[in-house]
This record gives C-alpha cells, structure tokens and sequence, in this order.
C-alpha cells in the first residue's frame, strides 16, 4: 500500500473516531483536513510496517494528536 493512501485511511479512521466525541477546533484556522492528513503521516512515519489490524491504533493515535495539538493551542492562547 502506497504511503499516501495510508495516510488517506488513517486520518479518515481519525476523524470516525471522534464521531462521538467530536474536536472543538472552534476559531482554529488551520485546515481540519490538513492537519488530520499531517499528523497520520507523521504517525506513520513512526511504523516501518503497518498491517490492517494496527490501522485502527494509528487512527486513534492520530486523532489523540490532533485533539491534544488543539487543547495546547487554546492553552498557550490564554497566556
């Protein structure tokens, strides 16, 4: 599987994860998609292999990152 189209399924799965319990990005004018799509691949460049039944722990791996870059940029903004 080509590194881009992992990085695609991964940071999709990320977004489903949070489904439930979905991310304020509020005023954040970063794109959500971008951003989604850079921290999959920076997960991914941590794993040499990545089989299907660890898409999953990537997936909420990447939106973890994602939920916490978020709460450290509202964090620093209060400062």
């Amino acid at each position: 599987m080509k590194n881009e189209d992992l990085v695609g399924i991964v940071a999709d799965l990320a977004k489903e994860v949070g489904t439930n319990d979905p991310i304020e990005f509020g005023s954040f004018d970063m794109d959500q998609d971008a951003m989604y799509n850079m921290m999959a691949s920076n997960v991914i460049d941590k794993y040499n292999d990545v089989e299907e039944n660890e898409l999953i722990l990537l997936s909420t791996i990447t939106h973890l990152l994602i939920e916490n870059f978020i709460l450290n940029v509202k964090l620093s903004e209060k400062t």
